[in-house]
This record gives C-alpha cells, structure tokens and sequence, in this order.
C-alpha cells in the first residue's frame, strides 16, 4: 500500500460532489492525538470505490 503526503503551500480544502471514495489515514507520531487532518503531514491513500465514478473538486486557499 502506497502512502503519500501532499506539497501544497497554502490551506485546501475537498468536497467529494458524487461517487464514494475511501480515504486511508496514518497520522506520524506527532499528530496521533491531532483532530485535524493535514494532508501535507498525514500519510494518506485514496482508492475510488469499485463500480463508482468519483467527482472531487479542490482548492488552496490564503
């Protein structure tokens, strides 16, 4: 299984507008006890789910 962490400089945000995805979390040490996730620390996976299209819209913001 092949974790990743993101490289985005600013806040983003990601809503899933239809179709299901499962997210795949493993926080570092540091954030075990962290309620926020933050992708550019988190490892993380995706996997869109057999059978489903998934639409999933973005963005940073400042």
């Amino acid at each position: 299984m092949l974790f990743q962490v993101d490289n985005v400089r600013l806040p983003s945000w990601q809503s899933q507008l239809k179709g299901a995805k499962e997210w795949i979390l493993a926080p570092p040490p540091e954030c075990y006890y962290s309620f926020v996730l933050d992708t550019n620390k988190w490892y993380h996976k995706t996997n869109v789910l057999s059978g489903e299209i998934s639409i999933t819209v973005g963005a940073e913001y400042d």
